[in-house]
């Protein structure tokens, strides 16, 4: 689904909502990353710029840029994207009739999940019993100005309660499960536009009766229980505190915690689609510095000290957050502290990176004020808990002992702060691991760290030279010798791997082609294999025989002939079509569409020439000056291995490019 709506991603890029709010009359402040309309009437709506969402308070609404053009000039989805596409200067958007049908269903998804998070959060202001459990974790919540704990916060528009962590993270309350409760939801549902009988509505619902019909009507495969039972679980009922997972400016998924007992619940796979990772609301993607914990309360409870989070909440951190955490320039891994936890840490250490941080929550090395070290927390029963994860720590930090001591909220964050300042890189810490092992255990121990440090780029191998080395338990010489041994056995290994060069073609049933990335001057391949999995690296095994890619040539280095750098994601043809045509008329102005449909077409075809016996040239004809050469070139970088002849015309010349 996410490549389906890369087009739409586009538009919200190209139009930034602080923009487009300020132009439809709701003038906002020109800095700051909250930006409050003071416009009289306007009470509550707040604009986020970095996550690019609006909030209006007084109104119960909030929502992308799209949602907020769907609802001030009540357009439909459709619609609103082809306003904004517009008004970027963009192409109309391509409708096939597919992928229009993938981003409705995409889009309807998010609209029921919003829907029922507005239920939801209305019936956790409504519950005593799931507000004092949210607070039971140590979160804020609103509160009268000048209250205890008031911190001067911001205000909600009365100007009276400051919005506390329980508000600003949107979380909500499944309610009892009662029938009241399911009628208004309902109810919110069908005055949001939202179909009852779809998989996404069922998830928050549930169903009784015929659920074998409803399935096949709906192409939805059902599991056992569910047949057995006939009854499909919602989110609704069982006493569950609701966390909405938002993406993009958009709720993209729900999960719950039972407030009575410890039990998680996701929604459905069958239903709503595979889970999802939960991103604080303080996080944004140009953060610095991220955090990643397990559970959704310890992103919560980050986001109160003013850290950006991720919980992983189910999900693998290769799959789902490889790509969003590279822009990161310091990765925290603060999973629970215990030996499950520990070991999942290494993990992620393996799959982010040797310099990925790994925090322990349980002890701080360091005092903050005067009060004493958090180490422990009182349960609902008052019974003493050792610290395991983020949200151990807040809890521990706000019971009394420690509050009476001097442990205010700032107090708090300079604590955390400090932690995560302390806090080791992967490496240091398997490093002090393989240092602590005996005997044949030892051996292993420190050949795996030392593999690891292999794997660091030159500089930082050198900066944590001495300190990896102490905690090795060597000395430097023995260990920058133990450690050249091992390149020299690494590099031995590879030379005897024999490995055919190529420049790309088919293989076998293997489509192969020929990787450049200028910016580096380093060549790869990419491949798709027979099973039409693509994927991309220095090697490649095909058949038992490995292959790798030619050393560029001089053609190559100097620009002569335009490889592709990298491999992106996968797009159905309309899409590209859609793109190469932005990418031309952002900068030329054409006689027609038809003219860019024929240069985007043309260079598709470029990709897939030999499967043809003849085929066309491409030819810009007019005046002199007029742009002719620098709208062929423009063309040719997104043709299949452009090449630059620069006057070489003739045969002979051509026939020595090739």
């Amino acid at each position: 689904m996410a490549d389906q709506t890369d087009i739409v991603e586009l538009v919200k890029t190209r139009n930034p909502i602080e923009d487009v709010v300020a132009e439809d009359g709701y003038p906002l402040p020109q800095r700051g990353r909250y930006r409050k309309c003071t416009t009289a009437g306007t009470g509550g709506l707040v604009i986020d710029t970095q996550r690019q969402t609006y909030h209006w308070n007084t109104r119960g609404e909030w929502g992308d840029v799209i949602q907020w053009t769907m609802t001030f000039r009540r357009y439909d989805f459709k619609a609103a994207v082809e306003y904004l596409a517009q008004r970027a200067g963009l192409p109309a958007p391509e409708w096939g009739h597919v992928d229009h049908a993938a981003r409705l269903a995409a889009r309807a998804k998010e609209e029921c999940l919003d829907v029922a998070m507005r239920v939801f959060r209305r019936w956790l202001e409504g519950s005593q019993e799931a507000r004092a459990y949210a607070m039971g974790r140590g979160w804020t919540d609103s509160t009268p100005s000048g209250a205890p704990g008031a911190s001067g916060g911001e205000k909600d528009e009365d100007g009276r309660r400051e919005t506390g962590t329980i508000q600003k993270a949107m979380l909500g309350y499944s309610g009892e499960g009662t029938e009241a409760e399911r009628a208004e939801m309902r109810k919110e549902m069908a005055q949001g536009g939202v179909d009852v009988d779809t998989p996404v509505a069922i998830a928050i619902l549930g169903m009784r009766g015929d659920v074998v019909g409803w399935a096949k009507r709906h192409q939805v495969k059902l599991n056992d229980t569910w047949l057995l039972d006939g009854y499909i679980p919602g989110m609704v009922g069982h006493k569950r505190l609701v966390y909405p997972h938002v993406r993009n400016g958009r709720i993209v998924y729900l999960t719950g915690r039972s407030i009575d007992k410890k039990y998680h619940y996701n929604l459905p796979e069958a239903l709503v689609g595979a889970r999802q990772a939960y991103f604080n609301h303080v996080y944004s993607s140009g953060a610095d510095e991220v955090v990643i914990v397990e559970g959704q309360a310890d992103a919560v409870s980050l986001a109160q000290w003013g850290i950006d989070g991720v919980a992983l909440a189910g999900v693998s951190v290769e799959a789902e957050l490889g790509e969003a955490l590279k822009r990161c320039k310091t990765v925290y891994v603060g999973l629970d502290a215990d030996e499950a936890g520990q070991k999942n840490a290494w993990k992620v250490g393996e799959a982010l990176g040797p310099l990925v941080r790994l925090v322990n929550w349980r002890g701080a090395p360091l005092r903050v004020g005067q009060g004493p070290q958090p180490s422990a927390y009182l349960d609902g029963e008052g019974n003493a808990q050792t610290i395991k994860d983020a949200n151990d720590l807040l809890k521990s930090m706000n019971q009394a002992g420690l509050a009476q001591a001097g442990m205010t909220a700032e107090g708090q964050k300079a604590y955390v702060h400090e932690l995560l300042k302390k806090a080791p890189t992967y490496i240091e810490s398997l490093c002090a691991w393989a240092g602590e092992q005996e005997g044949a255990a030892r051996d292993e121990a420190v050949r795996k760290a030392l593999g690891v440090v292999c794997s660091m780029e030159e500089m930082s191998r050198a900066q944590y030279r001495q300190p990896l080395a102490k905690l090795l338990q060597l000395g430097v010489r023995e260990y920058d010798h133990m450690l050249k041994t091992l390149k020299e056995l690494s590099k031995k290994d590879n030379d005897q791997m024999t490995v055919i060069p190529t420049l790309g073609g088919p293989i076998g049933q293997w489509l192969v082609e020929y990787l450049y990335d200028a910016s580096e001057r380093k060549a790869t391949l990419a491949w798709r294999d027979p099973e039409g999995t693509v994927g991309c690296g220095e090697t490649v095994e095909i058949d038992g025989t490995w292959y790798g890619p030619y050393e560029p040539s001089g053609a190559i280095l100097n620009g002569g002939v335009i490889f592709p750098a990298n491999v992106g994601p996968l797009k159905p043809t309309r899409e590209l079509v859609a793109y190469i045509e932005m990418f031309i008329t952002s900068v030329y102005l054409l006689p027609s569409k038809t003219t860019a449909k024929i240069f985007a077409y043309y260079a598709l075809l470029t990709w897939i020439y030999d499967c043809f016996n003849t085929i066309p040239y491409l030819r810009a004809m007019g005046e002199a000056g007029a742009g002719k050469s620098e709208l062929m070139s423009r063309v040719g970088l997104v043709c299949y291995r452009l090449m630059r002849a620069n006057g070489a015309g003739s045969s002979s010349s051509l026939f020595r490019s090739v």
